[in-house]
């Protein structure tokens, strides 16, 4: 299974990225956009523009090219560029990675055309470094767009598991109450994944789930051979909780 690092412009340093192509680990992070990135895609951007005159709406051209920094980094590298033009103006995004070194890479050739009577350059094919051409713009709503929802399981571990509570004096005391959230937040997703697919509780926050499924008042009654709980007869959860611990039990 390959690691794959997915973050914004605050990750895109040379010292990670360099450790991530020795470690065989995946990224893709956010890159600030400069005038020699918005350059690459001058044309592209162009074409967005033009397209946004004739259909409205935001329009987005995407790009694949080689970029090197004039200092910072030691190599050159893949950059998905996106030219979005919208009645906002322009906005330019760029994503760098070095996933395509194995997986495939567009190696574009352009072709002069004229739209609504201005010349502009467009794709003409689509040639290979490797084995399978990525479209860039496939590449960027698949690969970095996911980054979104990354961040909501991230604030889901804060707010709902208390992984924000980090007060203690010494690093590893804060360590250990991180690492308590996060086994937190894998037992209870796997109760959603598990025990909630295919229900109306299945997009359920964790703390939701916590509130429903974990703080319900009972009494506990240890015998030789078992462990009973009695549960309240009017829990306003009860159907739900059935039917999660009939699932758990019959999961893999």
């Amino acid at each position: 299974m390959k690691i794959i690092i997915r973050g914004d412009s605050g990750f895109a340093i040379e010292r990670l990225m360099r450790w991530c192509d020795k470690n065989d680990v995946g990224y893709v992070f956010g890159l600030q956009h400069n005038n020699v990135l918005d350059k690459q895609i001058a044309c592209e951007m162009t074409q967005a523009q033009i397209r946004h005159g004739l259909y409205g709406g935001t329009q987005s051209v995407f790009k694949w090219f080689r970029y090197r920094t004039q200092k910072s980094w030691d190599c050159s590298r893949w950059v998905v560029g996106k030219a979005e033009y919208s009645s906002q103006g322009t906005n330019p995004r760029f994503v760098v990675t070095n996933l395509p070194s194995e997986e495939g890479i567009v190696d574009p050739t352009y072709r002069r055309v004229t739209i609504d009577g201005k010349r502009v350059r467009q794709l003409q094919d689509a040639g290979t470094l490797c084995s399978v051409a990525i479209n860039p713009e496939e590449f960027y709503r698949t690969r970095y767009c996911p980054r979104g929802e990354m961040e909501n399981r991230i604030k889901e571990t804060q707010l709902g598991l208390f992984a924000d509570r980090t007060s203690c004096s010494r690093f590893v005391a804060n360590q250990f109450r991180l690492m308590l959230s996060s086994f937190a937040y894998v037992l209870l997703d796997g109760v959603r994944r598990l025990g909630l697919s295919d229900t109306k509780a299945a997009r359920l926050r964790v703390d939701t789930i916590r509130l429903r499924l974990l703080k319900i008042a009972a009494r506990v009654r240890v015998t030789s051979r078992r462990v009973v709980f009695h549960m309240a007869s009017h829990c306003p959860s009860e159907a739900l909780y059935e039917h999660v611990m009939q699932r758990l039990c019959r999961s893999d």
